[in-house]
């Protein structure tokens, strides 16, 4: 029988996304589970365990996107991509599957040696083809938990400099801080505590989700990793961790203190993403009528950049025709997923 739905699956080295389209832009299923890739190949078979909880498969062929490849368990990303491809060939036996290679389009299973280049961290291009088929000009800002991509469109085309991560490094289109994963002396070279400009300590004893704990702008259903220290989530502990990276022992009395250096370090973010932008939107021509779209979990950054840059907001899920799925998970906090699940849709089942 053929493929009623594709569900669009974004393997993640921390988590594992996927959706399930039923149209062209109609999105029927979301779920975001934690899949800590570096630890081994059983964190893959779990997150897919709580996928299929969550999500029927009945007719639907899979589209596989990745960025785990990438994650120190594996000697190479060639490796990666072959050992993933594996145990979703392995889980899903009955299913048609087929994998994004970017330019190269949705590639077999059996022609992934020949495509680990093409296949290997490509999920932000198939998130621009799909924006792209939606709008002819717009910068999309998508803000995840680790990383951050810059993607150009105009005249309905993805325009990047950069293809694989170290070129878009350097390109600029690969920003790589988030707003969970990110340690926070990665973001400043120092913060006014007090009355002194102090530099953080090159020590992972805070981390991104700690400053918008302290903001309050990070989604619930996004703080999915651990703490630096195993305790907690909760605004104050993130206080304490955040004072520690400064030298500090964190108490109530200072609290608007900790705040304003959260809201500091988050501004310091905020500049590194913006030059990016700033730089694609020179560097192709970006009328000043082309909205910024944002996505990711981070995506209120994005927003907060469009302001800035005097340009139109438009969040990613409105280009979606769906409803809130589980967990709270939207639309807009998967981008890769949900985009290659409309294009493979397009693709095989229109």
């Amino acid at each position: 029988m053929p493929a009623e739905s594709v569900t669009g699956w974004d393997v993640g080295g921390a988590h594992l996304k996927v959706a399930q389209a039923t149209g062209a832009r109609q999105i029927s299923g979301v779920v975001q589970v934690p899949c800590q890739l570096w630890r081994g190949l059983d964190q893959l078979h779990a997150s897919i365990d709580l996928v299929q909880e969550q999500i029927e498969f009945v007719h639907s062929m899979l589209a596989i996107t990745m960025t785990g490849e990438l994650v120190d368990y594996f000697n190479s990303r060639a490796e990666g991509i072959c050992r993933i491809a594996e145990i979703i060939g392995q889980r899903f036996s009955d299913r048609e599957i087929v994998y994004f290679a970017g330019t190269n389009g949705l590639v077999p299973a059996h022609e992934l040696d020949n495509q680990s280049v093409q296949v290997a961290s490509a999920n932000w291009l198939a998130s621009g083809e799909f924006v792209s088929t939606q709008l002819k000009d717009a910068l999309v800002i998508d803000v995840g938990s680790t990383s951050t991509d810059v993607i150009g469109i105009r005249d309905h085309k993805v325009v990047n400099e950069g293809y694989t991560d170290s070129e878009r490094l350097h390109a600029r289109e690969l920003v790589y801080c988030g707003v969970v994963r990110t340690p926070v002396f990665a973001l400043c070279d120092a913060a006014p505590v007090g009355d002194y400009m102090i530099p953080p300590m090159n020590e992972y004893f805070a981390s991104s989700a700690d400053l918008y704990r302290i903001t309050g702008e990070l989604p619930a259903h996004a703080d999915t990793g651990e703490t630096p220290d195993g305790r907690g989530k909760d605004k104050m502990s993130s206080v304490i961790r955040l004072a520690r990276i400064f030298g500090y022992d964190a108490n109530k009395d200072r609290l608007d203190m900790w705040e304003a250096v959260a809201s500091y370090v988050r501004e310091q973010q905020l500049q590194v993403i913006l030059n990016a932008s700033r730089k694609q939107m020179l560097r192709i021509g970006l009328s000043l009528e082309a909205p910024v779209v944002g996505a990711g979990v981070g995506r209120f950054l994005a927003q907060d950049i469009s302001r800035r840059l005097n340009r139109e907001y438009i969040d990613v899920a409105d280009l979606f025709e769906h409803e809130n799925t589980k967990a709270g998970v939207r639309v807009g906090d998967c981008l890769p997923a949900v985009s290659l699940a409309c294009l493979g849709y397009r693709r095989y089942c229109i």
